[in-house]
């Protein structure tokens, strides 16, 4: 994977894994957080996020 698109898809990850944390402490609700899930696909586009089928915030 190229450099760029690498950082893509860790940029991707930390951020939803932040999604999933504040969920987790209740900051955010479920469907924030999968608004947010959507933006960031948008946003950055992560080559392998993108086949992650969204993540499951239950």
């Amino acid at each position: 994977m190229e450099l760029p698109r690498a950082n893509q898809e860790v940029d991707y990850r930390l951020c939803a894994w932040m999604l999933t944390f504040l969920l987790h402490e209740r900051m955010i609700t479920t469907e924030e957080a999968e608004a947010a899930r959507k933006d960031l696909l948008k946003k950055f586009q992560p080559p392998v996020g993108e086949l992650d089928g969204g993540l499951v915030y239950d």
